[in-house]
């Protein structure tokens, strides 16, 4: 850790680089890090145009947004940073996030209904979302290339900390009276909503406050966010043609990461991870409102969440670079497998609810750390974007599977075992992460690394090649 520091010292450049990642990925976390938060009101504020939609209903804007989530990280890297460059990318990706609620804003004052946010806020934020991170987990990681988990966690740590920024900074925009949500006492169902009209009408102007916002915060980060220097001369770095970038993008994923199972492991690990943190992150205020209605504690709760996630992805970061990648996860598999056996029964107390979700935030988000951790270390090249951006796509699918949970189970208000259900179908997902954590290698492996020179020695050449011919012509006319 030492020596980290004094890297950090004599890098100025680097740490204006994470720093400036660090702030884009607090305002980028904020979707998935308030969206729990959020949720009743959306659903509250939705209820008073269509009294029959439920939480779970509402939750289907997350599920859908995810569906985007994993296809715009494949897309990024296979197609916006070779097109673009990373800094463009990220240009482009803050843009569309913080476009994302002006058109929720839009959406929610003229009635538009439930499916036009699945667009605006859940396919717009969530397609942004992975842009945006494809980038900024890749460029600070360039100026500190002997400590990729540790700069990947502390980056990370963004990502976790926008629970704890935007939680009771959106309960205080919604709900500053801390007025309670009521109970539906013409059915048989556990959930509450708010029915005041002052809570109501603050919903959509949150939208715009959140927006102006995330404006500021990413124009501060992209001023300072820059990839490090590759040390070569004008003539080595000149950048091939767009054709030929986009092959070189798609050659790389075919002859190398296709050929490792390493990468279908990392994917697998991906989609089931995200399953559970998505669950969670969807239900966790629904399920904490069964036992009490006090809005500004889930607030309170929702801020000590994004402190767990933190810590987990700092002390994530550290352990994937101290210790072995398999042997980390596992462990993390199992201790997760067991609390979410566990959240049910102790959810007849406030506080066992809490404890265990603040478990899951600790144990389960350590994948956002370790995974891009592990990706560096077995397919390290150029070409990395290409490798996060297809074990990115396992998001839409992890997404897809939690929006049939939510049409199955959590749609259902009046089913009174519908959370026990849902809680065992993640501790499922849990369960079968072990094997598939267990099997992943320790390091790349010596054919894997002759494939991958040779992948690019053919990508380079072939960049140089028509330059190449030119220069012969010449020198052969004598010019």
């Amino acid at each position: 850790m030492l020596n980290l520091l004094e890297n950090f010292k004599s890098n100025k450049s680097g740490i204006l680089c994470a720093l400036g990642a660090f702030l884009i990925q607090l305002c980028t976390g904020s979707y998935h890090g308030t969206f729990g938060n959020l949720l009743p009101y959306i659903t509250s504020y939705l209820k008073q145009t269509n009294q029959d939609l439920t939480d779970g209903d509402v939750a289907m804007i997350f599920a859908h947004g995810g569906l985007a989530q994993g296809v715009s990280s494949l897309i990024g890297g296979l197609i916006f940073i070779p097109v673009l460059g990373p800094r463009l990318t990220l240009l482009l990706g803050c843009l569309m996030y913080t476009l994302s609620p002006v058109l929720t804003y839009t959406c929610l004052v003229n009635n538009a209904g439930l499916e036009s946010l699945y667009i605006t806020y859940g396919v717009l934020s969530s397609f942004s979302f992975n842009v945006i991170m494809l980038v900024t987990l890749t460029l600070p990681v360039s100026w500190f290339p002997n400590h990729r988990g540790k700069v990947i966690g502390i980056i990370n740590g963004g990502v976790a900390l926008s629970s704890t920024v935007f939680s009771p900074l959106t309960t205080a925009l919604v709900n500053p009276a801390n007025i309670h949500p009521e109970a539906n006492n013409v059915t048989n169902s556990s959930a509450s909503y708010f029915t005041d009209i002052s809570v109501l009408n603050n919903v959509p102007v949150t939208m715009l406050y959140l927006s102006a916002i995330y404006g500021v915060i990413f124009a501060l980060g992209l001023m300072v966010i820059v990839e490090a220097p590759s040390g070569m001369n004008d003539e080595e770095t000149e950048k091939p043609k767009l054709m030929m970038r986009l092959k070189s993008a798609w050659m790389y994923m075919y002859k190398v990461a296709c050929r490792d199972y390493n990468f279908y492991l990392l994917w697998m690990g991906r989609y089931l991870y995200l399953i559970i943190d998505a669950g969670v992150m969807s239900h966790w205020k629904t399920y904490s409102f069964t036992q009490s209605s006090n809005d500004q504690i889930m607030a309170i709760a929702g801020g000590v969440s994004g402190v767990v996630n933190c810590l987990s992805r700092l002390l994530a970061g550290y352990m994937v670079d101290k210790f072995v990648y398999k042997k980390f996860m596992t462990t993390c598999g199992v201790l997760l497998t067991l609390n979410l056996l566990s959240i049910y029964f102790v959810g007849q107390y406030l506080a066992g609810i809490l404890i265990c979700v603040w478990l899951v935030y600790f144990i389960g988000f350590a994948h956002f750390s370790t995974i891009p951790a592990q990706v560096h270390r077995l397919f390290s090249s150029d070409q990395i974007y290409v490798v996060l951006g297809c074990i990115g796509l396992a998001e839409s699918f992890s997404y897809g599977t939690l929006g049939i949970l939510n049409s199955v189970i959590m749609s259902d208000d009046s089913n009174p075992d519908r959370f026990l259900i849902f809680f065992m179908t993640l501790a499922g997902c849990s369960l079968v992460s072990i094997p598939i954590t267990w099997f992943v290698s320790d390091s790349k492996k010596e054919e894997l690394t002759n494939t991958l020179n040779k992948s690019c020695d053919e990508a380079s050449g072939a960049a140089q090649g028509s330059r190449g011919q030119k220069d012969l012509e010449l020198r052969n006319m004598g010019l």
